[in-house]
């Protein structure tokens, strides 16, 4: 019954403005909110984002340039236990600008794609109709909670790791400090990164948090609307089934006018859902043949580390 009034007044608020947002939904706003964050919300005006999307790809590259330095110093000396430990790092960074700079540089079709899912809940006519296609949406924001709330943990986890020794040292101190290790291995050039170890901790950690929030917009908004589109296509074949009961076993086969605006009304349900995905497939197809890329070598290369670990271990 909740859901069913839910669905009654997400229809009523696109059925009494047809200029509404996407993001005005339940379903979306929490995504809205990063995306505006990170300055890639199809909505937002282009300087806006540009003040946003620019000063965080340098923020980005000012803490994992330091790690780029000291992996090239390592390849250099043939430290490859160092550096296959350093790769993972700089690779997710890698990855989360190109996901960053592929719905920033896509931004006008990801406006499409959310004026797409307007356009498709407006063809949902009836509660029934629109509890099929919420379904499958409140999937994908579930799904997409849950992954924002587990990479959170994991970061905190992350970043909480390095602040072992020198809180001990605070609670218990010795005649000698412990052991402390930053988040990433990196070189600042003019600067002793151990030295100054809190200022250094204090940037690498708002790198890493950075880093994370990235990856955390761009893949909610991919599992999102993958999900609208899913839901589109599965409303698609409620309406077609409906609609063939209605005509086939109610009637003998006789198909009236309602019948034919009903059958047109799925036509033009499964045309919108294939426009999305035909627009979401241009969005993605090269990002996501790059990102699987690094993906492969990321993999690849945890998998060396873990490798050397374990002999070293044993």
């Amino acid at each position: 019954m909740t859901l069913l009034t839910t669905n009654t007044r997400n229809k009523n608020l696109f059925q009494e403005n047809t200029n509404a947002s996407a993001f005005e939904l339940p379903f979306y706003k929490t995504l809205g909110k990063y995306m505006t964050l990170i300055g890639v919300n199809p909505f937002q005006n282009n300087k806006v984002s540009l003040a946003r999307v620019i000063p965080l790809v340098i923020f980005i590259m000012s803490g994992f340039g330091p790690m780029y330095i000291r992996m090239w110093e390592t390849l250099y000396k043939k430290d490859f236990d160092r550096f296959f430990e350093d790769a993972p790092q700089a690779l997710t960074a890698l990855l989360s600008t190109v996901k960053l700079l592929n719905v920033f540089s896509n931004k006008m079709r990801f406006k499409y794609l959310f004026n797409y899912i307007i356009r498709g809940r407006q063809l949902m006519k009836s509660s029934l109709e629109m509890n099929v296609l919420d379904q499958i949406t409140n999937e994908g924001t579930t799904l997409a909670t849950i992954y924002r709330k587990c990479l959170w943990l994991t970061v905190t986890l992350f970043v909480s790791l390095s602040l072992y020794n020198p809180l001990v040292d605070l609670i218990a101190p010795l005649n000698e400090t412990r052991p402390r290790q930053h988040l990433f291995h990196v070189n600042y050039l003019f600067l002793d990164e151990m030295e100054y170890f809190w200022p250094v901790f204090v940037h690498l950690s708002f790198v890493a948090v950075a880093t994370v929030i990235i990856i955390i917009t761009i893949d909610s908004l991919y599992i999102v609307i993958i999900h609208h589109a899913c839901g589109m296509f599965a409303a698609c074949g409620h309406l077609v089934q409906n609609a063939t009961e209605d005509t086939v076993e109610r009637k003998g086969g006789i198909i009236d006018d309602h019948g034919y605006k009903e059958y047109n009304r799925c036509i033009n349900v499964h045309y919108e859902a294939l426009q999305f995905y035909d627009v979401l497939d241009v969005c993605c197809r090269n990002s996501y043949l790059i990102q699987m890329g690094i993906n492969m070598m990321l993999v690849s290369v945890t998998a060396v580390e873990k490798k050397i670990h374990t002999h070293c271990y044993k």
